[in-house]
């Protein structure tokens, strides 16, 4: 195959990966080929003190360090060189990284069947944006995350599709391995480990020796990882003060303006109950505790069911965590849209082949077709492509007008019509099924 066949058959990947890559030299060219990665000093300083002062790791110079041990350790390659030459070689392994899981989601996109357009559409909603851009900007962690998430459910979807064993030691202990740096790098995102681990099993068989073989690999490689906390028990007390941690104003909601908010650069909370939050004078804790609550029931809905897929139930834990997870912040869009892409490339009717609508020499079809799926797509590239409201304000002055209490909740008006468009996504396809 020459290399013209290749493009012309693998545009669809291509196109993106292209995009990806401007948004993050955009972040370069837009600041004079300058980095400073406010987000990438703790985690050098981490790697620094995890090795040379233990105790000060979650105290570090440059700011809170939220995460588990096994990430400083993770970083401390990198603190071995000079912090202006580290910050220039993190900043390419997050460029290479991202192309990686590009390619990753979509060899998960033909594994489910997916014609050329419902790919490249998928493609493009989780690599264009402001986002994106930020992610080079502060050279934060998210981009990792969102491989491992890729990779993990990659793997998983072969699993299910190719019929392979699913409790195979190396099978195993390698997504063991992959589900503990996750939630190494996103601790709040934990409701996926009794998912993951109770999946495939009825109740009955939650203390099987196979499951609890299961769970004895998980707690060991948990612990092998996060080794520190067994020789350091007072650092299991810094890391809970850090992730209980919950960012608000400080000051009275109703006091706050548009011009306070752009005057400072805040970055408004995401999460529809993490706003909620902002309107009551209560400690965020009790808020905290409601959201864990919350959390812990859906995801024991979701284990419990056994009729839906992995994936899917990754799927409806992000979508959840959208409005319920406190913790919940802008970054965490880069891996929880594609898995909420998964949701509705798996229960939207299979679009005829694209061959057919260039035959008929019409996309029309495949609008009318996929109508439903096509505005939850746009909205799905919104949260990745739309800036913090300070920036919003700046670049459409007349919002300012509109009151704050209304305007806050911007990003929970897209939630909702995601969560409509899935709706009656799947209300079609249940009536299509009864009727057959």
């Amino acid at each position: 195959m020459n290399i013209f066949n290749f493009i012309k058959n693998n545009c669809y990947l291509i196109i993106p990966i292209i995009c990806f890559i401007f948004w993050a030299l955009l972040s370069l060219i837009k600041d004079h080929f300058s980095l400073d990665p406010a987000d990438f000093d703790v985690f050098y300083y981490a790697g620094k003190y995890i090795t040379t002062q233990p105790l000060n790791l979650y105290s570090g110079p440059a700011g809170q360090f939220f995460n588990l041990p096994i990430i400083a350790y993770l970083f401390s390659p990198l603190s071995i060189f000079d912090y202006n030459i580290a910050k220039w070689i993190y900043f390419f392994i997050l460029l290479f990284l991202g192309v990686i899981a590009i390619i990753e989601f979509n060899k998960i996109l033909i594994i489910k069947n997916t014609n050329k357009i419902i790919r490249f559409l998928c493609l493009m909603a989780m690599v264009n944006g402001h986002l994106i851009l930020q992610e080079y900007d502060f050279l934060n962690i998210k981009i990792i995350v969102l491989l491992l998430v890729v990779i993990f459910l990659r793997r998983e979807v072969e699993l299910s599709s190719f019929g392979r064993e699913r409790n195979k030691y190396s099978t195993l202990i390698i997504q063991l391995i992959i589900l503990n740096l996750i939630i190494a790098f996103i601790p709040h995102f934990l409701y996926i480990v009794p998912i993951y681990l109770l999946y495939g099993n009825s109740y009955k068989k939650y203390l099987c020796k196979s499951q609890i073989m299961k769970y004895s690999l998980f707690f060991i490689l948990f612990f092998a990882m996060n080794f520190m906390f067994l020789m350091i028990p007072s650092l299991i007390t810094d890391f809970l003060y850090g992730f209980s941690h919950v960012k608000v104003f400080g000051l009275n909601f109703y006091d706050i303006t548009p011009e306070m908010i752009m005057e400072n650069k805040w970055f408004t909370p995401v999460n529809t109950l993490a706003i909620i939050s902002l309107f009551f004078e209560i400690d965020t804790l009790i808020f905290s505790i409601i959201s864990i609550v919350c959390m812990v029931l859906i995801t024991c809905l979701l284990f419990l069911n056994q009729k839906i897929s992995l994936e899917k139930k990754f799927g409806f834990l992000a979508l959840s965590s959208l409005f319920l997870n406190i913790y919940f912040k802008h970054t965490n869009f880069l891996f929880t849209v594609p898995l909420i892409l998964i949701l509705f490339v798996d229960y939207s009717p299979k679009p005829s082949n694209i061959e057919n609508y260039r035959k008929l020499n019409s996309y029309k079809i495949f609008i009318m077709e996929n109508y439903l799926f096509l505005i939850g797509i746009i909205f799905l590239a919104l949260l990745i492509f739309l800036p913090p409201l300070f920036y919003i304000y700046v670049i459409i002055p007349i919002l300012r007008l509109i009151p704050l209490y209304l305007i806050i909740f911007y990003y929970t008006y897209i939630y909702i019509i995601i969560l409509i468009c899935l709706l009656l996504i799947l209300r079609s396809r249940t009536k299509i099924e009864s009727n057959v």
